[in-house]
């Protein structure tokens, strides 16, 4: 009976050691899982070895873990997009600014070559109107004196405009004259 007693308490003590041993190997990989995913390491390598409550856990962690590694990607993904687009969007503003400035700056040059025209057509409106001569604005200044009513403005603006229009007419059909004249060289021989 001692014996039987003997061999019943070392096979219990030996059936406990190895539950134990089964059941802490499955939460000891359960543990490893769930303290990867809690520090960041995803797509974790989850062996379920059995099909009782610590493998329904371990493979519950399995899908979380695939589940989250997926969400992560496409975070990424996301984020990469995200930081694309914001980097288009920040060179087109750099464009944006240094076209806005080169504008700027052309419309204060412009604004100043204004200033200059004006400034000088006033000195010869003045002068032409002490001393009026036989050109288009002693012409200007006599018709307001004539009585077909003409203010300073009004001839200072023509006469820019007469002088731009004239430049810019000129300037287009000397270009395009010589282009057209080098592209047709009969028509260059037939001038000389």
């Amino acid at each position: 009976v001692l014996v039987v007693a003997a061999v019943s308490v070392t096979l219990a003590i030996v059936m406990g050691l190895l539950l134990v041993k089964t059941i802490m190997g499955s939460l000891t990989a359960a543990v490893s899982v769930a303290n990867n995913i809690a520090s960041g390491r995803l797509n974790n390598q989850v062996d379920v070895k059995t099909k009782d409550e610590f493998g329904e856990l371990l493979r519950s962690l399995k899908q979380m873990d695939a589940k989250l590694g997926e969400i992560v990607g496409s975070v990424r993904t996301s984020a990469d997009s995200v930081g694309s687009a914001a980097t288009q969007l920040s060179q087109g503003n750099d464009d944006l600014s240094q076209r806005t400035q080169e504008q700027a700056s052309a419309l204060e040059e412009t604004a100043a070559s204004m200033e200059e025209m004006t400034a000088y057509f006033r000195k010869a409106l003045k002068r032409v109107r002490r001393k009026p001569g036989e050109d288009l604005l002693s012409a200007l200044a006599q018709a307001e004196e004539v009585g077909n009513v003409l203010s300073e403005e009004e001839i200072l603006s023509t006469a820019i405009l007469l002088l731009a229009a004239g430049h810019e007419t000129t300037a287009s059909l000397v270009g395009s004259g010589t282009l057209l004249l080098l592209q047709h060289p009969e028509a260059l021989d037939a001038l000389r």
